[in-house]
């Protein structure tokens, strides 16, 4: 150990002044006081770091209703308040399906091709006749 009295100043000032019974009673309080309420903050933040987990589970667990479900309320039926919607238009029927003579025959004054394979076919109209 390192006895040089030279080496730190304060505590040569502070052991000097210590040489009296009342200092050295009073710097012995303080320096309990500061150990007590280390130890008490110590024990504190080990008691809560126990008991938060605890009282969370606790808590969880005695929970009526599973967290993971939504509660739903039923409101009581009222006048009803929806604007009436018209049905959807109903489709055009389906066309009837003619034949290529009776597609030319529709257009007698104009020249006329079908164009494409059979099926998907349109009609051109080339020009009028003459």
């Amino acid at each position: 150990m390192n006895n040089k009295p030279d080496r730190n100043p304060l505590w040569n000032a502070l052991v000097e002044d210590a040489a009296d019974p009342e200092v050295r009673e009073r710097m012995f309080r303080q320096t309990m006081t500061v150990a007590r309420g280390r130890r008490r903050r110590r024990v504190g933040m080990l008691v809560a770091g126990f008991l938060l987990p605890l009282a969370s589970f606790l808590f969880f667990l005695t929970s009526k209703e599973p967290l993971s479900v939504k509660q739903t309320t039923v409101l009581p039926q009222t006048e009803s308040r929806v604007a009436s919607v018209d049905p959807p238009p109903k489709l055009a029927p389906k066309p009837d399906i003619i034949s290529d003579e009776e597609l030319f025959a529709m257009f007698p004054d104009h020249a006329l091709a079908l164009v494409g394979k059979p099926g998907e076919q349109q009609l051109v109209i080339l020009g009028k006749r003459d």
